[in-house]
């Protein structure tokens, strides 16, 4: 409310607080009695009703246990299930795998699986041509499966407008639920059976979250997981992180990570990396080291 002050040359206007209850004048019978049904974060459903006295004040029911809301299964289970999107040519626009009609390669189409990983750095500085080389080098590639990481909205939006992906590629996240404020996404070549794509948490303090896709490669059962961890002086989280991954990796079969982990050969994570996964860059007869450089540029 507003309360004036008239004085004889001027006006006085300054704000005046009155709570509803505390006016005798106001009639409580105007309050009338009103259920409203509520749903807690557990699937808990509650009536609260308003008293007939008319007093803001709720007698609250119990009446029933519904399905708990997504977003608390998954907090829950520590995990969130993700519709991949393929580029629907004839409606132009990305739409889920769900409702499309896949027809498998021969199963000796290749015994070559070629992956790329890259993290495309969040930094606003020059992005949008860093995001056109980036995808053109990788275009090139001719990957199987293409695992990004500090994907931001701007850069995945690059990605969806490229035509190169929407003739060849489903997304695992085109609709950025894991790119707040950056995350990773994986393209998947679009003749691979995506049987499941689950985005889990890790233990972070930076927003960390590991992509595992499982899929059919010439018949094969095949999971494909990335991750950006922990960064800086943090090697007790990546540590946890590792564990985490492996132990939500267990029950694939076979498995390919790949990622940006910020440790190298000779720190402590590598030995934990290593006890449960071989390193692939080794096992091709590469030095165990990379040095700085362009995109694509290894020792």
């Amino acid at each position: 409310s507003i309360c004036i002050n008239r004085s004889e040359n001027h006006l006085t206007v300054f704000p005046q607080m009155a709570i509803l209850g505390s006016i005798s004048s106001f009639d409580k019978r105007r309050l009338r009695p009103s259920i409203t049904r509520i749903t807690t974060s557990t699937g808990q459903i509650f009536e609260e009703v308003r008293r007939n006295d008319g007093e803001c004040a709720y007698d609250r029911v119990f009446v029933g246990q519904g399905p708990a809301p997504q977003y608390f299964e998954d907090s829950v289970q520590g995990f969130s299930e993700l519709d991949c999107q393929f580029f629907d040519k004839g409606n132009d626009k990305w739409d889920s795998i769900s409702r499309r009609a896949l027809t498998l390669p021969p199963h000796s189409e290749s015994d070559i699986f070629r992956l790329v990983s890259y993290n495309v750095w969040f930094s606003e500085k020059n992005w949008k041509n860093r995001a056109h080389t980036l995808l053109s080098i990788v275009e090139e590639e001719n990957a199987d499966i293409i695992c990004f990481q500090e994907v931001t909205q701007d850069f995945l939006d690059e990605v969806l407008l490229s035509k190169w992906v929407r003739a060849s590629y489903v997304v695992t996240d085109a609709r950025g639920t894991s790119t707040m404020p950056y995350g990773v996404i994986m393209l998947v070549r679009s003749t691979l059976a995506i049987t499941r794509a689950r985005l889990h948490t890790l233990p972070t303090n930076m927003g960390r979250r590991f992509l595992l896709c499982e899929l059919l490669w010439c018949g094969l059962p095949l999971a494909v997981g990335t991750a950006h961890l922990e960064s800086m002086d943090n090697a007790p989280v990546r540590e946890a992180q590792l564990r985490r991954i492996f132990d939500v990796a267990a029950s694939t079969p076979r498995l390919i990570l790949a990622g940006d982990f910020n440790f190298h050969a000779g720190m402590p994570e590598n030995r934990l990396l290593l006890a449960s996964a071989a390193d692939s860059w080794a096992a091709a007869g590469a030095a165990p080291s990379c040095r700085r450089g362009g995109p694509l540029r290894g020792g």
